[in-house]
């Protein structure tokens, strides 16, 4: 499979440098090419269907929207477990707890003038 994605990522490049060697001899006369270079590329990139969760191909579009919806909207909803206190033992502490206690504290409104100051 990383062989694949590889070689796919070798053959776009070779045609991004061909599109611009043929752009920098021909300029903006080979608008054609281009165009041509942009469809292929958009059609290659199109996604024509999903597998849904009962494993069936799904190719229309509404469908395709409401798998990615749910996908995502369970990917960033779902609670984290209990976390096992004896793998929490194995990482060390960086932040300290008036090091927490400062960084918990609201902002002063010094502190957000000079943030706004600095941008």
């Amino acid at each position: 499979m990383v062989r694949l994605e590889l070689m796919l990522e070798q053959e776009e490049i070779h045609w991004m440098q061909r599109a611009r060697a043929n752009w920098l001899k021909k300029g903006d006369r080979n608008t054609s090419f281009f165009h041509n270079y942009a469809t292929k590329r958009r059609k290659k990139n199109t996604i024509k269907g999903l597998i849904d969760q009962n494993g069936e191909l799904q190719e229309d579009v509404g469908v395709m929207c409401n798998i990615v919806h749910n996908y995502f909207e369970n990917l960033f909803s779902k609670e984290v477990g209990e976390v096992e206190q004896n793998i929490l033992a194995d990482v060390h502490r960086r932040v300290s707890p008036e090091m927490n206690t400062l960084l918990n504290a609201p902002f002063s409104r010094e502190e957000v003038k000079k943030a706004l100051f600095n941008i």
